[in-house]
């Protein structure tokens, strides 16, 4: 139920993604070992698939917390397999709107995120994206997942800002 790789040249991504997904099968043979036992002593007879795939293929609804653009297209998504978006955030206590809040309002603004899990190395996206960007009429905000801002590590344009977080 993963997803494939990126596509790049030369890159068979049908056969890397059946690949990575043999790989994790594998890896994930205990715990769906223990699955089974479990599901059988509660009276269940069939073979479960792998836990990631039956945690998605076995129940009626399975609600993912994410959108459809986040997502690689697939032609084979489960029926039962729903993208819901984001869980609204609970209200801050306390938020102070940064120095430069009203700049929002004046340009288009361009969100920039290397995302999650690749965050330890901002050179990956969010250097290049924001030197691509340096000389567009846009106000670029780069929220660096959390990682605290240190000085010197990017070169933040002056139509950039960076933030510790996004939101």
């Amino acid at each position: 139920m993963m997803g494939p790789p990126p596509p790049r040249a030369g890159l068979d991504v049908r056969g890397a993604a059946e690949a990575f997904n043999a790989e994790l099968a594998a890896q994930l043979t205990g715990a769906t070992a223990h699955a089974q036992y479990v599901m059988a002593g509660l009276g269940a007879t069939a073979m479960l698939p792998v836990i990631s795939d039956a945690q998605i293929l076995l129940p009626g609804v399975f609600a993912q917390l994410t959108v459809p653009s986040f997502e690689y297209p697939r032609i084979d998504a489960p029926p039962a397999l729903w993208l819901i978006g984001a869980l609204p955030p609970g209200p801050p206590t306390v938020w102070q709107p940064p120095s430069w809040w009203p700049e929002l309002s004046q340009r288009r603004v361009v969100a920039l995120t290397q995302g999650t899990v690749a965050d330890h190395d901002l050179t990956d996206l969010v250097q290049p994206a924001l030197d691509a960007l340096a000389d567009e009429g846009v106000l670029v905000v780069a929220g660096l997942g959390g990682r605290e801002i240190v000085a010197g590590e990017l070169r933040v344009p002056s139509n950039a800002r960076a933030v510790e977080r996004a939101c």
